[in-house]
Order: structure tokens, then sequence, then C-alpha cells
């Protein structure tokens, strides 16, 4: 093996140990209200499981090869079980994922694991597979659930508006749901739940009724309402305080207490980069593990390698698939980094220096102090990493550097994409062909590369929103 098919090799292991370890709180956001919300699997989901089960399912008989289990022996107790759950709504994706991880990763083979249904599968977990195949295929399969509960109100509804082609051409429901309209007013009554809570909690005189009744009405928003609203007081926080007021009563005089407009803006913002990048990396995580796949299983493929585009030495299909996937590795090593060094904004009032809640805990500033600690941690934050300090918004170089890890990214994408556009012109490699796929309206037989092009095209434009960003 070179030396670059065993850095890439080295890559593939790290990455999938870390995917494997969060996959169920990294990849299944299927309520775009609330990401540590789980909710019930949809039942369509349950009947696309059925449909992927001789797709990218049927490669769990490729992994327990070894074991002379069939892909039938895996895959069709867990369905099984998935289906009745779900017909009696009690399936969720934590379930799932639990489910699917007891019959892909390596067990001690001792116990049965206490409340597994099936005998079968229970029995296979003793299989010495390397572990990035395993979550190779839990990926792939939790991919399922990347279906949001909502997309932006008027997305993709009227024929008469611009719609940005950067959703409707290249943004996953996944990441549509987490920027999405829905998304965001209910992240702010959740923030505002979280402060409420906080506030009660160090002293201030908010009763549970209050708390009850912000808690009952997190989700049912009205947008035209807040529409309404926002046309008349010109102000969009000021709306969506006054809605959240008409559906909790209670609690209206205690609803955004010391806080500001960005208090909302902010941490709603960081949370959304926050559940995006991990989109990102998981993505990223499997296509490092898919082409890891590619490259181990062409490794010996001969092929001719090019220089400037011009005939050079001999290489190999796999090598040249290490390339592209130690480049994408690389991508996920900076997501990751920036996932690990993002901060949270808390509580820091109008300019930052928390004066009026300050003055609500009498000049108390552990009392201030921690009423920072526990909304972040109720919003899902550690204490810990949260800005030490903030003027009136988070540092907007954040975003620059989220950017510019984003662009990082995004130039591996484009190598990849670039190739695979040179190498389809001679025939070497192509993109997936659909049955039905026309390649021109009017050359018949042509097969053009179109996701490449989506690829390198996107990758472009986010190259250079590096300047904007800064």
């Amino acid at each position: 093996m070179s030396a670059v098919a065993r850095t890439v090799s080295f890559q593939a292991d790290r990455v999938s140990d870390a995917t494997f370890a969060q996959v169920g709180d990294r990849l299944v956001h299927s309520d775009p209200g609330h990401p540590r919300q789980n909710t019930a699997v949809p039942a369509e989901v349950v009947n696309m499981l059925y449909d992927l089960e001789h797709g990218f399912l049927g490669d769990l008989g490729g992994i327990f090869a070894m074991a002379n289990h069939s892909s039938n022996d895996v895959v069709q107790p867990v369905l099984m079980q998935i289906e009745r759950l779900a017909q009696g709504g009690a399936v969720t994706a934590r379930y799932v994922i639990d489910q699917l991880s007891l019959v892909v990763t390596r067990h001690d083979g001792g116990t049965k694991p206490s409340g597994y249904p099936v005998a079968g599968p229970a029995s296979v977990c003793s299989v010495h597979e390397p572990k990035r195949h395993a979550v190779s295929i839990i990926s792939r399969a939790l991919a399922a659930w990347s279906i949001p509960c909502c997309v932006d109100a008027g997305s993709m509804s009227d024929p008469e508006k611009y719609e940005s082609p950067l959703a409707t051409r290249n943004a996953s429901p996944a990441m549509q749901a987490i920027w999405s309209s829905n998304r965001k007013f209910r992240t702010w009554r959740r923030l505002w739940l979280a402060l409420a809570e906080a506030q009660q909690q160090l002293g201030i005189e908010i009763s549970d009724e209050q708390i009850a009744q912000m808690r009952a009405n997190l989700d049912e928003i009205d947008l035209t309402a807040a529409a309404a609203y926002e046309k008349r007081l010109r102000h969009d926080v000021m709306a969506h305080v006054h809605l959240f007021g008409d559906a909790a009563p209670k609690a209206r005089p205690i609803l955004h207490l010391g806080a500001t407009s960005q208090f909302l803006n902010c941490n709603t913002e960081l949370l959304q980069i926050r559940d995006a990048l991990r989109l990102v990396a998981d993505k990223l995580a499997i296509a490092v593990v898919r082409l890891g796949e590619f490259a181990h299983c062409h490794r010996t493929l001969p092929t001719l390698g090019f220089t400037h585009f011009q005939p050079a030495q001999p290489t190999t299909v796999g090598k040249r698939a290490c390339l592209w996937a130690h480049d994408l590795a690389l991508g996920l090593e900076e997501i990751e980094h920036r996932l690990s060094s993002l901060r949270f904004r808390g509580v820091k009032g109008t300019t930052g220096t928390q004066a009026s809640f300050l003055g609500m805990f009498n000049g108390d500033h552990e009392k201030v102090e921690r009423l920072d600690c526990l909304v972040s941690e109720k919003m899902g934050w550690s204490a810990q990493k949260r800005f030490v300090v903030t003027g009136q918004t988070f540092p907007r170089l954040v975003d620059g550097l989220v950017v510019a890890s984003l662009a990082a990214t995004a130039a591996a994408a484009q190598k990849f994409a670039t190739d695979m556009r040179l190498l389809a012109n001679r025939k070497e490699l192509e993109e997936p062909f659909e049955k039905n796929q026309v390649g021109s309206s009017a050359m018949a037989y042509k097969r053009n590369p179109m996701r490449c092009e989506r690829i390198c095209g996107l990758a472009r434009f986010v190259i250079g929103l590096t300047q904007v960003g800064l």
C-alpha cells in the first residue's frame, strides 16, 4: 500500500470512530424546531427502508460475508421491528440508530443486549470487520432521515417569486430545514423559554404556570399573524414577542425580560451554523469512507497518471481515489476544528455589558454569570464554550472563519469534480447516468457530467464568499 493510501486508511479509521461515537447526535435532526428533540420516524421513512434494503442496506451482506450471514439475516429482523414500532407510534430516530448500531458494531459476544427483540442480529455482532464499514452502512441508512418536518414557508411554492437556486438546486432537505423560518422562530421561542426558566431558578418572580404556557406553545407559529404584526410594528422580534404573548398570555409580562434582539438573532444563528457544520461534517465523513472503499476495491487497477493533464507515469485508479479522499479528510478536519472552536453568545445584554441583567439581580455579578451559564446549557451548549466578551453581537470574525473552512472543503470537492469531468471526457470514469436521464436536448448521445458541474459551480461560489465573510 502506498504512503498516501496508508494515510487515507488512517484518516478513514479516525473519521469512522468519531462518526460512530456521535452518529446519534449528529445525523438525526428530524425536528427542525429543536435539534435535540427526537420525533417519531414517519411511515414513509420506514417504507423507504424497505425500498433501500436491496440497495445500500444490502451491503450488510458484504460486511458479514466472513461470518456467512446473508443480508436478509441481518437486515430483515431490524426492518420488521422498526415497522412494528412505527405502526404503534412508538419508534424514534434514536431507537433506530440503536438498533442499527447493535447490528453492525463489534460486540464482545457475551450477553444479548437488553431489550433486543430478535435473536438473529445479536449473534453477528462479533464479526471482526473494520469499523469504518459499519459506520458507512449506518451513515448511509441514517441519511434517509434528512427529511424536515416542514420547509420554509413559501419555499418552492410561488412561481411568481424568485427562488434562490442555492436552495432549490443544491441544498438538501435537511440543510433547508436548518435555515428555515420555522426553525428560526421555534428556536427564538426556545431561547425565551430557556431565559425564563433560568431567571426563575435564580429567584426572579416567574410562575410555573407561565413557564408551562410557554413550553406548550413552542412549535405552533402563525407566520401570517407574525407578518401582520411586523407590518404594523416594523420590528421582527417585537412582532414575535406579541405573537408568543397571544399564544401564552400568562407569560406575556415576562417574555423577553432583560433581553435584546441579538439575544435571539445571534444565538439562533450560532445554533444554525453549528448544526449546518455538523451536517456537512457527516456528509464529508460518509464521502471519505465511500471513497476509501472504492480506492481499496480498485487499488491494483492500473491507469495512466497525468501531470499538467499530459500523460505521465502509470498509477492506479485506487491511488487516484485516495488523493480525493485525502483532500476531503483534510476538509473534514477543518470543519471539525471549526465546530470544536465555535462558541455561544449567551446572555450578554444590549451592548455586551449585561447591564439589564445586573439591574435585575441588584448588581449580583455571580447571578448574572450563572444566568449566562444556565441559558447556554439549556440550549444544548456547554457553558465552558461561551464567548468571554461580546458587543451587541457575537464577533463577526466568526462568519469569516466559518466561510474559510467551508471554502477549503469546497476546494477539495471542486478538485474531485474537475478530475471527474476531465476523466469523463476520456471515458475513463463517469458519474452515474440514470436510466431515463437526458444528457442533451439536442444530442442524445451526450452524457453531461451534471453532478460534477454543479459541484464546481457551487464550490466557486463558496470560495468567492471568503472575501465577503471577512
